[in-house]
């Protein structure tokens, strides 16, 4: 049963795992957008402007941003597929305009060390689900399941929680390394704006599907996030932040839920 079901997931996966024109293009813009958007005040020392400086910044900034968008994408439609869908990210054009105004309207402002203090805005865009109709005879066959997508929104948003992770746990290795302190922080900031309940982002269809499994998320990732820019150990971490998550459900089932 197992290796017939993994037989025939590989079968769609040839079959629908595939970015059209369109995801490709909105996928790079994606990627140049926000890795301008988090080098921007990157672009040379203090208020000394540096074009070679501001290439580099730059370019370390898109293969970051590509690992952490690309990574959530990639979780997202493999599982999609898994349950019968074609998952496609598409360009949100307003988290766009948002992000890019708030870096100029932001540039202009500078923090006691002398640098642009950048509010960012990550949320280029979201991911849409099609139904793969002859993948879906027998079990919740018509339309697109909301249980289904959410989960899919979830770990995609958990991935670059892992990622973010992954980061900081190489970091203990390669302590002040500019390029894994760079994906930490961008990686938790793109995680935290796609948890936002506001379509088409991931928070929306987790929240839309399951209350009480956003609120154990986003509990969970806050209390990480503040834990892990506070330096404590990384076990110690996960470990905390998942007893504020469950405390927090459980406090949210009993007052609200129940």
């Amino acid at each position: 049963m197992v290796m017939t079901t993994f037989k025939d997931f590989i079968n769609k996966f040839r079959h629908y795992f595939r970015f059209s024109k369109e995801e490709i293009e909105a996928c790079i813009i994606s990627v140049l957008v926000v890795a301008f958007i988090v080098s921007f005040d990157e672009w040379g020392y203090g208020s000394n402007f540096d074009l070679n400086v501001g290439l580099i910044n730059f370019l370390r900034a898109i293969v970051i941003v590509g690992l952490v968008i690309g990574t959530q994408i990639l979780v997202i439609k493999t599982q999609a597929i898994q349950w019968g869908y074609r998952a496609e990210f598409k360009l949100w054009w307003y988290g766009i305009l948002i992000g890019l105004v708030l870096c100029f309207l932001t540039g202009s402002f500078t923090n006691d060390l002398g640098k642009a203090a950048i509010l960012w805005f990550l949320a280029p865009g979201g991911i849409f689900f099609h139904h793969l109709a002859t993948h879906r005879l027998g079990w919740f066959r018509y339309g697109v399941n909301m249980m289904e997508t959410g989960l899919c929104a979830l770990l995609g948003s958990l991935s670059t929680i892992i990622l973010a992770i992954i980061f900081k746990f190489l970091l203990y290795f390669l302590p002040g390394n500019p390029f894994l302190e760079k994906a930490v922080i961008v990686s938790l900031w793109y995680a935290f704006f796609s948890l936002l309940p506001i379509p088409p982002l991931n928070g929306s269809r987790i929240f839309f599907w399951s209350r009480l499994s956003y609120v154990f998320l986003c509990v969970t990732f806050l209390a990480g996030t503040l834990l892990i820019r506070l330096n404590i150990n990384l076990l110690i971490t996960i470990i905390i932040s998942f007893i504020i998550g469950f405390a927090v459900w459980f406090i949210y089932y009993v007052k609200v839920e129940k």
